[in-house]
């Protein structure tokens, strides 16, 4: 969570002092190849070209990923410099944490470690896919839970095989009440190939997002995000929102530059402003 505090309070700064982020429209970079996949998103000053952040996730010449990276170009500091450490099944993660994958290399578990009030427990997502090998479900279980039922449970809606709508609420019998909701609306007109995983929930992979699997990404690329969390009694608390747009991309079809303007989204590594993706490639 100090991890997460600190990208949040950067990607505030950044906001603050972000000048003109406009890109050239029309711009066609070279092509990439046929198996590449995101590596590193740089925050970008469009008046400098001086980077602001860059998100990294290092492969190994075989193309599984070893290491995560966070460094603020702001203040020259390193915020994270952690392994990814890949054992048949399992993804070991910075923070005593770890993911499990399904036979289709798919995320369906992640655990963590934490203390909240001083006592240690154990949070877990379960992640659930449909046939068509679409997120639809994730649920969230504690150790500090007396019996083995969730507590929260999120739900993905797909619409013409893009992410519409995330909704979460808690799930303990005597208490229904939502945590989260988050809307999706999408460029019909453009798609790219191997992006990332569009999800505006999951805090939890904010880290290693560049080296998962979560099922089937949506087809067009996303143009805003209407993010809301909820508080004591269902009241809503925060609502963010955040746009997308101004895409470049190689001339085989990858996303190598957009624009991101309003409120940044915890879960995903684009800063406001110019975002330049990098992608390895095999």
């Amino acid at each position: 969570m100090r991890i997460h505090a600190a990208i949040a309070t950067l990607f505030l700064t950044i906001a603050s002092c972000e000048k003109e982020t406009s890109i050239e429209a029309g711009n066609r970079r070279p092509p990439l190849g046929n198996d590449c996949r995101p590596m590193q998103v740089v925050g970008v000053d469009s008046a400098t070209g001086r980077g602001t952040v860059s998100f990294l996730t290092r492969f190994d010449a075989a193309g599984k990923a070893n290491a995560v990276e966070v460094y603020d170009s702001l203040s020259s500091r390193l915020l994270v410099d952690e392994p990814l450490v890949r054992t048949a099944d399992t993804l070991r993660l910075p923070s005593d944490a770890y993911l499990l994958l399904d036979t289709s290399g798919r995320v369906r578990r992640f655990v963590a470690r934490q203390v909240v009030n001083n006592v240690p427990q154990t949070i877990r997502y379960e992640y659930s896919y449909d046939a068509g090998g679409y997120l639809v479900r994730k649920e969230l279980f504690s150790s500090a839970t007396p019996v083995p039922i969730p507590l929260v449970q999120f739900k993905y809606t797909w619409t013409g095989q893009n992410l519409v709508q995330v909704e979460g609420a808690f799930v303990i019998p005597g208490l229904t009440q939502k945590v989260l909701s988050a809307s999706l609306e999408y460029d019909l007109t453009q798609s790219a190939r191997n992006f990332l995983p569009i999800l505006p929930d999951a805090v939890e992979l904010a880290l290693p997002v560049m080296a998962v699997d979560m099922g089937k990404r949506s087809r067009n690329l996303v143009s805003r995000i209407s993010l809301t969390t909820y508080g004591a009694g269902g009241m809503a608390d925060s609502t963010l929102t955040a746009r997308y747009g101004d895409y470049v991309f190689t001339t085989d079809g990858y996303l190598v530059e957009w624009k991101v303007s309003g409120d940044p989204i915890p879960a995903l590594p684009f800063p406001p402003g110019r975002n330049r993706i990098r992608y390895f490639c095999r």
